[in-house]
């Protein structure tokens, strides 16, 4: 895992990452990792789906 988070650590910094695939996502990494690649996968519009899904999702029953 260490080689894999390194490797897309550097392509980020590069500037070569426009994104990434929230099925991608894995909470199970390092600290901070999931959350900045959710940042990447929703971008601009991720605020929005927050406020959505408090709507829709009050309890967080679908957390995953």
């Amino acid at each position: 895992m260490a080689w894999a988070d390194g490797g897309w650590d550097a392509i980020r910094q590069a500037g070569l990452a426009t994104g990434c695939y929230p099925v991608d996502i894995d909470r199970r990494r390092r600290p901070g990792a999931a959350e900045a690649e959710v940042d990447l996968a929703f971008g601009p519009l991720l605020p929005r789906l927050r406020e959505l899904k408090k709507k829709v999702d009050p309890t967080n029953l679908f957390r995953g």
